[in-house]
C-alpha cells in the first residue's frame, strides 16, 4: 500500500460523491507507514481525517485491523445493518479486518487519527460493492 494510493483513493471517492449529490467526504492525510519489524509482509499505516461539516466515509473494509481515536469532536461507526456507536474526543475505537462499516461526523469540526496493521501491498481503503 502506498500513501499515494490513499490519496488517488480519496480523490476518486470524492470524485464519484460528488457527481451522485452525496455528504462530503473526509479530508484524508497519510502520517506514516512503515515496516513491521520480523513481519516483511505487514506495515503499519498512520492517518489524520478531518470530517466536514455532514461527511460521511460511504461503506467500506479495510485488510487488517483499525484503531482510532477521536481527537476532537464526535465521531461515529456502523458496521452493516449494525447501530451507530458514537466517540467523543478522546475516545479509542477498534474495527477487526474485513469488517464493512461506514462512519461520519456527528459535530462541526471533528478529527480523528486511524492506524492500521495490515498485509503489505494491499488497498488500505476497500468501497464495499452490495453482492
Amino acid at each position: 500500500m502506498k500513501l499515494s494510493s490513499v490519496l488517488a483513493l480519496s480523490l476518486l471517492l470524492a470524485c464519484s460523491a460528488s457527481q451522485a449529490q452525496q455528504p462530503p467526504l473526509p479530508k484524508i492525510t497519510p502520517i506514516m507507514q512503515e515496516p513491521i519489524t520480523g513481519q516483511a509482509d505487514k506495515e503499519f499505516v498512520l492517518l489524520s481525517i478531518e470530517w466536514p461539516p455532514d461527511s460521511v466515509g460511504p461503506l467500506h473494509t479495510h485488510p487488517g485491523d483499525e484503531y482510532g481515536v477521536v481527537v476532537k469532536g464526535v465521531y461515529a461507526i456502523r458496521e452493516l445493518n449494525g447501530q451507530w456507536k458514537t466517540y467523543k474526543a478522546g475516545e479509542g475505537f477498534h474495527l477487526r479486518a474485513g469488517v464493512v462499516h461506514e462512519d461520519k461526523n456527528m459535530t462541526v469540526n471533528t478529527s480523528t487519527m486511524h492506524s492500521y496493521v495490515v498485509d503489505k501491498g494491499k488497498t488500505l481503503i476497500q468501497p464495499y460493492i452490495k453482492p
